[in-house]
């Protein structure tokens, strides 16, 4: 199998993984989607009216053909803008891939479909609400940070040093919100090595970007696990608490009936110990069995995923008689 092979078979794996992955983990943002974005920066980082973090990030490339210093940014390398919105949990809500290296953070942004949609009214946010515990009617914005245009649905931390306290206490909140979008680089790129190198392939490619929907598709995932191992905890917990009860009521008996039939003592003593010998054992299998419930559980979420992915991009290729 030779190098144009392998490179037509990488090249529609990633817009397959993109097409079947991205309408369940990275919809089009809907007004449903914005109000629970904004609903969880506020119960998570006591930011009101906020639906998404806005940065951008440089990934390293090959530097095209014929393309002169257009991908040559200011770190002194070649590289393409990947320009992402995050939620409050870190998964991307909106991406745009392709932005010159050389260009700012904000001329990437007014280069992106996500600047013409704020300018049309086309996004789908949520009407203008009150901020908490006030009659001030906001609306609802992105958060950025200084090298992005002030406008009425992104807001921009005061410029400058030796701020008045009011507008200093006042970029603390946006900060703190837009953390989530590096954290969210961050965590994509200790995940997916390939962003730490330089990726060696053509510009067309790379603008898939479908890194960012794996990334949402392991939280999505991780999300569900956490469901079940949470539900584990709670039946390991009614059963012990269950034991435990009984436990109580089995002693009370015996002491009943030595207090009043006078049962010998160590045939009590028998009893007792019996009894907590069994509720032992009962708990430790209880624990043992819930443990290995979640791990099974768990491996099962991921491989039937994985392999219900497998199927569909097999399925295309099969589709497309593409010869392996």
């Amino acid at each position: 199998m030779g190098a144009s092979t392998v490179a037509k078979i990488v090249s529609e794996t990633v817009i397959v993984l993109w097409d079947e992955l991205q309408p369940p983990h990275m919809p089009t943002p809907t007004r449903e989607i914005f109000q629970s974005a904004s609903d969880d920066f506020y119960n998570l980082w006591s930011f009101p009216n906020c639906v998404g973090a806005l940065d951008g990030k440089h990934i390293r490339i090959r530097c095209p053909s014929k393309s002169g210093s257009m991908f040559d940014n200011y770190k002194k390398y070649f590289s393409t803008v990947l320009q992402a919105v995050a939620d409050a949990n870190y998964r991307f809500l909106t991406i745009n891939v392709g932005g010159h290296g050389k260009q700012s953070d904000g001329g990437t942004f007014q280069a992106s479909g996500l600047y013409r949609a704020l300018v049309e009214g086309k996004l789908q946010l949520p009407e203008p609400t009150t901020l908490p515990d006030t009659n001030v009617v906001a609306p609802f914005v992105f958060v950025a940070d200084e090298a992005y245009p002030l406008m009425t649905h992104l807001l921009k931390p005061y410029s400058g040093t030796n701020l008045p306290l009011d507008e200093d206490c006042f970029n603390k909140r946006p900060s703190r919100s837009r953390k989530t979008v590096e954290c969210a680089f961050g965590i994509m790129v200790a995940k997916w090595r390939v962003l730490t190198k330089e990726i060696e392939t053509n510009i067309e490619l790379v603008d898939h970007m479908c890194v960012c929907m794996l990334h949402n598709t392991v939280i999505d995932k991780e999300a569900v696990a956490a469901v079940v191992v949470v539900v584990v905890v709670v039946v390991v917990v009614v059963v012990v608490v269950v034991v435990v009860i009984v436990v109580v009521v089995v002693v009370v008996v015996v002491v009943v009936v030595v207090v009043v039939v006078e049962v010998v003592v160590v045939a009590t003593a028998v009893v007792v110990v019996v009894v907590v010998v069994v509720v032992v054992v009962v708990v430790v299998v209880v624990v043992v069995v819930a443990a290995a419930a979640v791990v099974v559980c768990t491996k099962h979420i991921y491989i039937n995923y994985a392999a219900n992915v497998y199927e569909k991009i097999n399925d295309y290729f099969v589709s497309s008689c593409v010869d392996f």
